[in-house]
């Protein structure tokens, strides 16, 4: 099926993306594989599990500015949903929002890791 045609399945706007970056699938492909690994350093659940609730805001920040650059947009949808109820400190709605997304979150890196050998 192709890394680009997965993604789409899970909504992701992979046109708008490579728009972004002049049109060219490769660079698009090669910054996507290393979304997975990057986003490590933003993890939102430990946030959670530990009641570290600014930088769960902060995390959920910055993965969403990156997940909406890539195109990923149900996981942007679904971190700005979390930064947002985060802000206004709805921290237990922030926790059901991102849980109620995980599942998703997990397919679509789970999805691009799968062609990470490619690259």
């Amino acid at each position: 099926m192709g890394l680009l045609n997965e993604l789409e399945s899970f909504g992701v706007d992979v046109d708008s993306a490579v728009a972004r970056l002049g049109g060219d699938e490769e660079i698009y492909e090669e910054i996507l594989i290393d979304f997975p690994e990057d986003s490590k350093n933003y993890e939102i659940l430990p946030c959670f599990e530990e009641g570290d609730y600014d930088m769960a805001c902060q995390n959920a920040h910055a993965l969403k500015g990156a997940a909406g650059n890539l195109g990923l947009d149900p996981l942007y949808e679904m971190y700005k949903s979390v930064n947002d109820l985060l802000k206004d400190g709805k921290n237990d709605e922030a926790r059901a929002v991102y849980d109620e997304g995980y599942a998703l979150e997990k397919e679509i890196m789970d999805c691009i890791k799968k062609y990470a050998d490619e690259y």
